[in-house]
């Protein structure tokens, strides 16, 4: 969702950060994955405050459907998609993230793309969506090196359908006041058909008065991919062939 305009002196909060900060400290690091009404049975709780609200679970008919729709035969054709599941989105709090990212898992499992790049998402989101219960048994999750804040930019491979060639590289964007950066993999078809493949995926610097660095760092992520294209990527094993 697009922010209203406002300036920002280089002192001043981002509104990210600031929303960030407002959150309690277990909140980014609570694994919603453990939310779903058929996880495994948790560990023993650590003793918690009474004023802590009621333990979330996941529908169970939700995650029954994206199990369903994942079990169909994957079409013949080549589909990427991309998205920005807005995870800062503080709409119905957590029940609400949590909805919306399965949601996002439900299309995802509908369509089933090849490769899904995704913007904008919190450590949560990630732990949902990757739950073997959701669609960590299909898609390979591949998240930045760590990233400076609890939102970032992911890209997901179809385990049967790709194999990837190396690590992936995390591109820091260097004049970035929002932690942003550049995701990049590369891959091939399962079976070594058809020329290998480079993968990225950038969430932009937000807001009207940031054109400037986003131009910048679409002219770096640009660069990036051409740089690379003809090459062998990294860390690809022996006998590997050029992006």
């Amino acid at each position: 969702q697009q922010q209203s305009p406002q300036a920002l002196s280089p002192s001043a909060p981002l509104p990210e950060a600031a929303l960030l900060l407002g959150l309690p400290p277990g909140a980014l690091d609570a694994p919603i994955s453990s939310l779903l009404a058929d996880a495994p049975p948790p560990s023993p709780p650590m003793k918690r405050r009474r004023t802590e609200p009621e333990t979330l679970q996941a529908p169970k008919e939700r995650t029954a459907e994206i199990r369903q729709h994942l079990a169909v035969p994957a079409p013949e054709e080549l589909r990427i998609l991309t998205w920005n599941i807005d995870g800062l989105d503080e709409v119905r709090g957590p029940e609400g993230l949590m909805l919306r990212t399965l949601e996002a898992a439900l299309e995802i499992a509908r369509h089933r793309p090849l490769v899904v790049l995704l913007q904008e998402v919190v450590p949560q989101a990630i732990q949902l969506l990757s739950a073997s219960q959701v669609l960590g048994s299909a898609y390979d999750f591949i998240v930045p090196d760590d990233p400076p804040l609890p939102y970032y930019v992911a890209i997901l491979l179809d385990k049967r359908r790709l194999r990837r060639l190396g690590r992936a590289a995390t591109v820091p964007f260097p004049t970035t006041r929002m932690g942003r950066q550049l995701l990049a993999v590369a891959v091939e078809m399962a079976g070594g058909q058809g020329t290998p493949m480079l993968l990225a995926t950038a969430h932009l610097e937000s807001t009207r008065d940031q054109a400037a660095e986003r131009k910048r760092q679409l002219a770096l992520s640009l660069r990036y991919v051409a740089d690379h294209v003809g090459s062998v990527w990294p860390g690809s094993p022996a006998g590997a062939r050029p992006l």
